[in-house]
């Protein structure tokens, strides 16, 4: 995945969102790199909430990780601790998760 660093902030944006599986899908795009952010309640309080991280670079297989948090902000930022923990183990880029952060709570994804 690329790395979301300050310069690259600038080129990140929310090129799609979509209302999905209950739930809302974000597709986010940052250097040539796509990240889908899903967004489900657990149950119909929504007081647990899932989210699918799927990150993908043109011609590679996508890398996908699911988490749980009491609300969408931490249910993302445990999402960001697992791809932080096992993918760059693997070699594979990080994103900057509080721009991410930032940008889903601009359109109040989070």
């Amino acid at each position: 995945m690329g790395t979301m660093t300050e310069k690259g902030r600038s080129a990140l944006k929310i090129t799609k969102q979509a209302r999905v599986r209950e739930g809302m899908a974000y597709t986010l795009r940052c250097d040539g790199v796509l990240l889908t952010v899903l967004l489900t309640p657990c149950d119909e309080d929504a007081s647990s909430w899932r989210v699918e991280l799927t990150g993908k670079r043109p011609s590679e297989a996508p890398v996908v990780v699911t988490e749980l948090g009491q609300s969408r902000l931490e249910a993302l930022r445990a999402g960001a601790r697992c791809w932080e923990s096992s993918l760059r183990r693997h070699g594979i880029d990080t994103f900057d998760w509080e721009a991410v952060a930032r940008l889903l709570g601009e359109v109040r994804a989070v």
